[in-house]
């Protein structure tokens, strides 16, 4: 697969100054018989050449950002401080799109539209998950993307700018579905947690609705269960990997371009209230609700801009003074505005809200 052009910030900045240097050599040289223009230009290099080392050692911002790279998005690894390299995917290996197989509970699809050897190869490296009453998970792979608003998006709030680069470097597995009100009840049960109750909300006690009235704790409290009952390393997503999960691959205002129609998704009110999970198409990634049905909670502390954030996609865990968490999404009685793929708003991380749930995602490595 042949790459036009990719390259770190860290590298394009390196190369520019490094060109500088030469440049600057270049007229080192040809002014050897003017000596104030020669220590001048000898004493810029060492200045450049001193400050690119410095800030080559220590730069820690935006991650893996690539050019006029065709076909799909290519796996970001990390290197040094400051660098990612993206390593070559194999040709059959195939770009983001629907996930392909079928997935029963507990189980896990890829989240590609790749053929059956690199699906089998990537469910080996989740083998071992045997629970009756388990999310089913869907994995996503690695790549780069802009998280926030774009400018054209006129519904945006303030708190979606601005954008910046975010590179997802690792795959990682999300659930397919919102955590149902069966699977929660489950944890509630063993640890004699209390359970939803949201009775003006939704009426009915069917185990596949999503579970909502949960807080941030509670959500946390559930993923900390099924890790210790599994074995695997489940948590909340961050706010990037569940954007990046939610767009996949789409730049519009939502999944499905610049509009959420009435066939897209549980929202605006036309359904009443919250109904089964998967119960509308999922997104290209293979992912069922990320529009509508419930709001989510995600990992890491409310900050005030996405720009905020780390760069690798990470959530932000080291605020002084976290009180909040983060929700995104709308609930299904909520305006589509708000189910928009940049929208976030804080959550206190004790409130039970009506219409708030959550999905887990989990670590593959």
């Amino acid at each position: 697969m042949m790459i036009m052009s990719e390259m770190t910030l860290t590298e394009l900045l390196s190369a520019s100054l490094y060109l500088l240097t030469a440049v600057l050599l270049i007229y080192a040289v040809s002014q050897r018989y003017v000596r104030i223009g020669q220590i001048s230009a000898l004493g810029a290099i060492l200045a450049i050449a001193g400050a690119n080392t410095f800030f080559m050692m220590s730069y820690q911002g935006e991650p893996a950002i690539a050019y006029e790279r065709p076909g799909p998005i290519k796996r970001a690894r990390a290197g040094e401080r400051g660098t990612f390299q993206f390593e070559d995917e194999d040709e059959d290996a195939g770009g983001t799109g629907s996930a392909s197989g079928s997935a029963g509970s507990g189980s896990i699809a890829m989240a590609s539209a790749s053929s059956d050897a690199p699906e089998k190869a990537e469910r080996q490296l989740v083998t071992g998950l045997e629970c009756a009453d388990c999310p089913d998970m869907v994995v996503v792979r690695p790549g780069v993307f802009r998280i926030g608003a774009a400018p054209t998006d006129l519904a945006a709030h303030e708190t979606e700018h601005p954008t910046r680069m975010i590179g997802i470097n690792a795959p990682f597995a999300i659930g397919r579905n919102e955590v149902t009100l069966g699977e929660y009840l489950a944890f509630a049960k063993a640890t004699r947690r209390q359970t939803p109750k949201c009775p003006d909300f939704s009426g009915e006690d069917d185990p596949r609705l999503p579970v909502t009235c949960v807080s941030p704790l509670d959500a946390e409290a559930y993923a900390d269960w099924l890790s210790k009952r599994t074995g695997k390393p489940f948590r909340l997503p961050s706010e990037a990997e569940w954007e990046y999960a939610a767009r996949a691959g789409a730049a519009g205002i939502y999944a499905t371009g610049n509009h959420l129609g009435a066939g897209d998704a549980n929202i605006g009110g036309a359904r009443g209230s919250t109904i089964r999970v998967g119960s509308y198409p999922a997104n290209a990634f293979g992912i069922n609700d990320m529009h509508g049905n419930a709001a989510e909670i995600v990992a890491g502390c409310w900050l005030a801009s996405p720009s905020q954030l780390p760069g690798d996609g990470t959530a932000a865990t080291s605020v002084t003074g976290c009180t909040s968490r983060v929700l995104r999404d709308a609930h299904a009685r909520e305006p589509a505005e708000k189910a928009r793929l940049s929208a976030r708003r804080p959550i206190e991380k004790g409130a039970r809200l009506p219409g708030v749930g959550f999905r887990l995602a989990r670590d593959l490595r």
